[in-house]
């Protein structure tokens, strides 16, 4: 049956040898997150130190999951010049991203979080609004594909009218429906940052898509929302165009 690879804990010996594999540059982020796989029973993968660029962190698509999130998040708090982390596509729960929130809360460094294709739900929106602000030169924030509920939106949307730097934001291929929308309008008249605001292939409808354009009297920097594929008026989209 599956599993097999998960199968034992890790030896001290054999974190010894991964720690002699990989290169000294970083060895701090490195012995860290082997201790935390250590008292987790974890198995430690030496491609996750290697995920490491000169900018931050890239390792979409591993299928991490919630446990090893936290090891990797030991790891993630002690890197220096921490402008990009990218979890893309790695099974992420709400758990899972309170572990990342921890690690990067308050850390001015960070200006992209990708976490598009996990599923962070109410959990893993709370901790965002919790941490966002406290990350003054974010600009980018992706969380497409991560089948967020309008409830899920009304957090997220506490926080993003606090982070003053934030430019563009995606909240494609969620649930989000005209009740979310009508939060996301609301949101906006207080955002007085926002550039680009990615809302396709959600469920917003009339009501909620008028809620969006009404608050757009107020906001003066967003600059191209996306609505394509909502059901907003004929053809089942607005699509993506710049707002003049």
């Amino acid at each position: 049956g599956g599993g097999g690879g998960e199968a034992g804990s890790p030896s001290k010996e054999k974190l010894e040898v991964s720690v002699q594999d990989w290169d000294d540059d970083c060895m701090d982020e490195k012995t860290s997150y082997l201790a935390k796989c250590l008292e987790l029973n974890l198995p430690p993968k030496s491609s996750v130190i290697t995920r490491r660029t000169a900018d931050g962190f890239a390792m979409p698509n591993h299928g991490t999951g919630d446990r090893n999130m936290k090891a990797l998040a030991r790891g993630i708090r002690l890197m220096s010049n921490l402008q990009v982390v990218n979890l893309s596509d790695n099974r992420i729960t709400g758990s899972g991203c309170e572990s990342l929130v921890k690690a990067i809360k308050g850390n001015v460094d960070v200006q992209q979080i990708l976490l598009a294709s996990n599923q962070i739900g109410r959990v893993g929106c709370a901790s965002l609004e919790r941490c966002l602000p406290s990350l003054p030169s974010l600009v980018l924030l992706d969380l497409s594909h991560n089948k967020l509920s309008d409830s899920d939106t009304k957090v997220l949307m506490n926080a993003l009218p606090e982070c003053l730097a934030l430019k563009q934001v995606n909240l494609s291929h969620n649930f989000i429906s005209s009740t979310g929308a009508e939060d996301i309008g609301e949101g906006l008249n207080r955002c007085q940052s926002l550039s680009k605001l990615d809302l396709s292939w959600n469920a917003v409808r009339g009501k909620g898509a008028a809620s969006i354009g009404e608050s757009l009297r107020s906001n003066r920097t967003l600059l191209d929302l996306n609505l394509a594929w909502n059901g907003v008026g004929g053809g089942g989209g607005l699509g993506s165009a710049p707002l003049v």
